[in-house]
């Protein structure tokens, strides 16, 4: 019975971090264009030292994420809907 509960455990694990994955949140500010909001992304990831495109953890992280709220950004789920 103890292995059917970790096997069960496990599962929920493996489901739930799956389900993290697809659902992550991104920087969101109104009226800026994809090329603007890359160019900001561009330089907070070179003045926080976070490799571009790669998950981090950390200070260089928080530093990254300071910087584009300093920026006027927001982080926002996956499925937020910008207001017209």
């Amino acid at each position: 019975m103890p292995a059917r509960v970790a096997a069960l455990m496990l599962l929920g694990f493996v489901v739930t971090a799956c389900a993290s994955v697809g659902n992550k949140d991104y920087w969101w500010k109104t009226g800026m264009t994809k090329d603007e909001v890359a160019r900001d992304d561009n330089q907070c990831r070179q003045m926080s030292g976070v490799p571009s495109r790669t998950p981090s953890a950390g200070a260089d992280e928080k530093a990254y994420n300071v910087c584009m709220e300093a920026s006027g950004y927001e982080k926002v789920p996956k499925d937020f809907v910008p207001p017209k």
